[in-house]
């Protein structure tokens, strides 16, 4: 049997064997600190770790998914289900696990089963392919939004190299963003600047969670002081006149640079290219770091493909447990669709 656990003080030393950040207990300690509103689990067995999330979600942001208005509007508001998601909600693109290659799916959701209840279990692609004695059959694929990542290429020694092969179409929507966003002052943030600015920081994020197409669980923005202060992420000011106006965040993992949350003034996004300064200067830290690839994460895709970012398909497999709402959110899910864009090319 695993074990589970859902206290990362009652980890042992053999989860930190792995050479995945994004399970490390320094990593892990920050959400499991500053986002309480959820359970954290704490999978075991031999060699195997995994991070999962428990937590109730309301489904009725996800009508921009489905295609039936009186669908969406009215039924998907009487839903709130309880999730078990096999990986960080708060990091959905990455791998919250190491050593899952003798992993039995049907042991893993017995043992689960003992301790918690749910109605649906969410398992993201990337860990479903590894899982042995797995029933296809018994799980519900999802297309979800695609993740998007931008390969940086060994001759691109600066911002500008990276430029010259776009489109003249392309690098002059480049050279506007540039010219528009001229005034801003962009600074690395230090502890202190972020506890002098944490109520900015909040207001900044929450202007772009609150109106994004679907979220799940509330993040805590003091999780990334935590990952600051333990030299996990890096945190960039965008100021106008000595006011903070956005932030972005980045984290460092080997050969790939992974863009995460960002927080900016809509209002004046129109009038500054905030959003496409932040993309651009992801790629000036990429090519400035020796990085390989940016991963810049599943919202915007059309907007980061100018940027010459590409689409990765992703899915998730979804089993329901309860047998006597199963009609009903497979009618739901069934009706999911990802939002249709057009990708560009924007490379010579």
């Amino acid at each position: 049997m695993y074990k589970i656990k859902n206290n990362i003080n009652q980890l042992s030393s053999e989860w930190n064997k792995s050479n995945n950040i994004f399970i490390s207990k320094d990593l892990l300690e920050c959400f499991y600190i500053n986002n309480k509103e959820i359970e954290h689990l704490y999978i075991t067995k031999d060699e195997i770790n995994i991070y999962a999330h428990l937590f109730y979600i309301n489904l009725k942001k996800s009508s921009y998914y489905i295609q039936n208005p009186l669908f969406s509007r009215i039924l998907l508001r009487l839903f709130k289900i309880k999730v078990l998601f096999l990986t960080n909600s708060y990091i959905t693109n990455v791998e919250s696990f190491s050593q899952v290659n003798n992993l039995c799916i049907s042991q893993l959701i017995s043992s689960i089963n003992s301790k918690y209840t749910y109605s649906l279990l969410v398992i993201p692609d990337f860990l479903f392919n590894k899982l042995k004695s797995k029933d296809p059959n018994q799980f519900l694929k999802i297309e979800i939004e695609e993740d998007m990542k931008l390969e940086i290429k060994n001759k691109w020694k600066s911002v500008e190299d990276y430029k010259n092969d776009l489109k003249a179409k392309y690098r002059k929507k480049i050279n506007t963003i540039q010219n528009r966003s001229s005034n801003i002052n962009i600074n690395k943030l230090t502890i202190d600047d972020f506890n002098k600015h944490k109520n900015t920081l909040n207001i900044l994020f929450k202007n772009i969670i609150n109106h994004s197409k679907f979220n799940g669980p509330l993040f805590n923005i003091n999780t990334l002081k935590c990952m600051m202060e333990k030299n996990i992420i890096h945190v960039y000011g965008y100021f106008i006149n000595r006011k903070l106006i956005a932030f972005s965040s980045e984290i460092n993992d080997n050969s790939n640079l992974y863009s995460y949350y960002v927080g900016f003034n809509k209002v004046l996004n129109k009038k500054y290219s905030i959003y496409g300064r932040i993309l651009l200067e992801t790629i000036t830290n990429a090519i400035r770091t020796n990085k390989k690839q940016i991963i810049y994460g599943r919202t915007a895709n059309e907007f980061k493909s100018n940027f010459g970012a590409k689409a990765v398909k992703s899915y998730v497999y979804i089993k329901i447990q309860n047998k006597l709402t199963y009609k009903l959110y497979d009618l739901y899910l069934r009706k999911l669709q990802t939002h249709i864009w057009t990708e560009r090319s924007p490379f010579k």
